[in-house]
């Protein structure tokens, strides 16, 4: 039975005894086959983790972004001063504004979802939310080096596959010459 990672990934077992291991399949082609598909899809894997891993390091800087407003928003409510702004009108026209109402603020969650928040339900949020992404990137990390070192084993079971093929046909080779 394979052994699997939480993530389903099926891990690499480093093949010993080549020989005996061939004997599994018809042949060196289905056997380096299965080695090469099986190298394909921790690549394949692998590339759509790093893909979601960049996402997520790209949308932490703007949720510290949005959890720095909320700060501010705050801290200026609390010291009675009014919170002076430019509002975009349209791409790249502003308008300065004084924003009065400082209670709420209405914060997109994502799909086009915006949700209107009391200021400090609307920081823990934020807090959450980059707490969780970064949870989700150490999660990332740590699967990433897993596929990494079973990617490693693959390609020495590949290198020894190759190898046993060489030697046998040289032995094989040999033998002919031989008369044997």
């Amino acid at each position: 039975m394979e052994e699997r990672t939480k993530g389903g990934i099926p891990k690499a077992v480093f093949i010993e005894n080549v020989e005996r291991w061939v004997k599994q399949f018809s042949g060196e082609e289905e056997a380096s086959k299965t080695l090469q598909d099986l190298y394909s899809k921790y690549t394949e894997h692998e590339e759509e983790l790093k893909k979601q891993r960049n996402a997520l390091t790209l949308r932490i800087p703007i949720l510290e972004d949005d959890l720095k407003a909320l700060l501010y928003m705050k801290r200026t409510k609390e010291s009675g001063k009014e919170l002076k702004t430019m509002f975009e009108l349209n791409d790249g026209v502003y308008a300065e504004g004084i924003a009065t109402h400082l209670d709420s603020a209405v914060i997109m969650l994502g799909a086009g979802t915006l949700v209107d928040f009391d200021i400090d339900e609307g920081i823990v949020m934020m807090k959450k939310h980059i707490a969780k992404a970064q949870g989700s990137i150490d999660k990332l990390d740590e699967t990433l080096e897993f596929l990494k070192a079973q990617r490693t084993t693959t390609e020495v079971n590949i290198s020894r596959l190759f190898n046993y093929g060489t030697h046998k046909r040289r032995e094989e080779k040999a033998a002919e010459e031989a008369g044997i």
